[in-house]
């Protein structure tokens, strides 16, 4: 059976030690990929010291304009019996990144999905937390219309009388701005943590309550950062 690898990519520091090395023995034999940039995914190939040369590859471009009638033609070859892989900008696929229409039609289409384990800024955010990580809920990037925000807090509010775990993501020269907001809209004694450029040599996880956030959040400004809410043991 055919399989489609779920490959992880490096979180803004391309460093080879961190991916596994029998991952790496598998990409090696990869020469097609589903990829959402094609740049991002020949920076990766050629930090792992891909053998195959850059120009043998052939990549299918899963972006904003992708049109779900392309997709078979991602797998025509996969489907036929060839071993592709999946390529997102950063970290995992399909985990706060895109790819889980290319696992739904693989899945669909007899196509065996392998998963490996890789860099992932949402979850190493919640481990380094401090947080409840039993009970937790991601929203991805919070949305921007007003009405939709208004209930996304609502829902943040309602799972920390809960007890969960509540993880989002922002659209980086947001951070301060985000910071902000929460002050006002949640109690000055909730605790936040913000985890920015993980897995870079610049890796910050800081926790504090509110209050104390409404200082010194420069370092912030267009860093890509996970927040997490959540109680005190």
């Amino acid at each position: 059976m055919a399989k489609l690898n779920l490959i992880p990519n490096f979180l803004g520091h391309s460093d080879p030690g961190l991916l596994a090395t029998a991952y790496r023995d598998v990409i090696w034999q990869l020469d097609e990929f589903i990829v959402e940039s094609e740049k991002s995914a020949r920076a990766f190939l050629k930090a792992i010291s891909h053998p195959i040369p850059q120009d043998d590859f052939v990549f299918h471009l899963m972006d904003k304009r992708l049109d779900p009638r392309d997709i078979p033609g991602f797998f025509k070859t996969c489907i036929a019996g060839k071993d592709i892989g999946l390529i997102s900008d950063a970290g995992s696929p399909c985990l706060a990144d895109p790819g889980s229409q290319m696992v739904e039609y693989a899945l669909r289409n007899g196509v065996q999905v392998i998963p490996m384990a890789g860099l992932n800024s949402v979850s190493m955010a919640l481990m380094a937390s401090g947080f409840n990580g039993q009970q937790y809920r991601f929203f991805g990037y919070l949305p921007f219309d007003g009405a939709q925000r208004k209930k996304t807090f609502a829902d943040i509010t309602h799972g920390l009388k809960r007890g969960e775990t509540q993880v989002f993501i922002e659209t980086p020269y947001r951070n301060k701005a985000t910071i902000e907001e929460l002050t006002q809209r949640l109690d000055s004694e909730q605790e936040l943590v913000v985890a920015s450029d993980i897995s870079t040599p610049n890796e910050r996880i800081e926790r504090r309550k509110l209050r104390q956030w409404t200082e010194n959040t420069d370092h912030l400004h267009k860093v890509p950062a996970v927040f997490v809410l959540g109680k005190r043991r």
